[in-house]
């Protein structure tokens, strides 16, 4: 038990370092996207491919790693996992899927998940992502902006996304 308090200091100590990181700025309408879902909430990504689709973001240009508690790595789901066992006492990742994904540079990142697990929220803090966007239950130092919605309601988030993505890059 103890080591897990110490595991949670080490990660909660790599979070707040990565937050006061600044992301680099956004110049034109975002061409790739990164999604870190909770799929123990929201289990749907097929969805989630359709809303970059809605922004006009390319299927190749879309990368998609999912948490949860309940699944392990590599059963019953065939996509990028993630859980808390990957993450190492100093706040590294185990897996190589996971820190290709930290490392991949997105235009855009979407935190879509409302309940803060370090596991997600470290992933999205250390992520080479341009612009970040969440939900307001979220650290808001971890999200450039949120959109107030229910994970269920994705329609709602990805007409609202829309809608200030084009005011920030002024796209009719």
């Amino acid at each position: 038990m103890i080591f897990k308090g110490i595991k949670a200091s080490a990660v909660k100590k790599a979070i707040e370092q990565n937050l006061k990181k600044s992301s680099k700025p956004l110049i034109n309408y975002p061409t790739s996207v990164g999604f870190i879902v909770d799929i123990d909430h929201f289990s749907n990504t097929n969805e989630l491919f359709s809303l970059a689709q809605d922004l006009n973001i390319k299927a190749k240009h879309v990368e998609i790693i999912s948490y949860s508690r309940t699944i392990k790595v590599g059963e019953n789901y065939s996509g990028k996992m993630l859980n808390d066992k990957q993450v190492g006492w100093k706040g590294e990742f185990k897996s190589e899927a996971v820190s290709n994904f930290v490392n991949k540079s997105f235009d855009m990142l979407i935190n879509y998940f409302q309940e803060e697990v370090e596991t997600m929220v470290l992933v999205s803090a250390q992520s080479n992502a341009c612009l970040r966007v969440g939900f307001p239950e979220i650290d808001d130092r971890l999200n450039d902006f949120t959109i107030a919605t229910s994970l269920q309601n994705i329609e709602l988030f990805g007409n609202e996304l829309k809608k200030y993505l084009d005011i920030i890059y002024q796209k009719a």
